[in-house]
């Protein structure tokens, strides 16, 4: 990392615990439109997000929850995004994380928010990378995007403390401009 990519490689982060963000209700991992929490914001440019690691999850094997965030869509043309996450899990194996991208609905409570055409990317411990997001589909238009973390019971979780972390970044917006060709 160099001081000019700093703010496209960091982790942004809010320390406040009062903003900590507890996973929204179980669902089946099969279930295409997933009610996931959130700070009940649009955001522009970055977000940051933490998981209430003092609530306790319960969910059977098979079975998902997620929190994250809102961010502005891409408009125009596809666009860019850095999303840093992590996760920790009591026990190994019992279950693991995933990226979840998917779009908002067109009005935002925070609480068990419905989004659609959800898309899981799993990893483990740390996710650090980037995506491109094309044009949202007709019927999505105008949604914000939503990014955030799951954890995917392999096994049934029993009032298991998680603790995640989720960031992501807009590199469509200045600085940096990274959808744009240099010529």
């Amino acid at each position: 990392m160099t001081p000019v990519n700093i703010q496209r490689d960091g982790w942004y982060c809010n320390l406040k615990t009062s903003d900590n963000i507890p996973f929204g209700t179980p669902y089946s991992h099969t279930n295409t439109t997933p009610g996931v929490n959130t700070d009940g914001l649009v955001h522009d440019d970055y977000f940051s997000a933490s998981s209430d690691y003092t609530a306790t999850n319960t969910m059977a094997a098979g079975w998902m929850a997620t929190f994250g965030g809102f961010i502005a869509p891409p408009l125009g043309d596809r666009q860019p995004y850095r999303v840093h996450a992590s996760i920790l899990i009591p026990v190994d194996g019992d279950a693991m994380g995933c990226i979840t991208l998917g779009w908002g609905p067109a009005t935002i409570t925070g609480t068990n928010d419905l989004i659609s055409q959800p898309k899981q990317l799993a990893f483990y411990v740390s996710a650090n990378s980037m995506f491109v997001c094309e044009l949202a589909p007709t019927v999505e238009e105008g949604r914000p995007l939503f990014v955030g973390v799951s954890v995917a019971a392999t096994k049934q979780l029993t009032d298991a403390t998680i603790q995640a972390h989720v960031s992501c970044q807009n590199l469509g917006l200045r600085p940096p401009t990274m959808q744009n060709a240099i010529s």
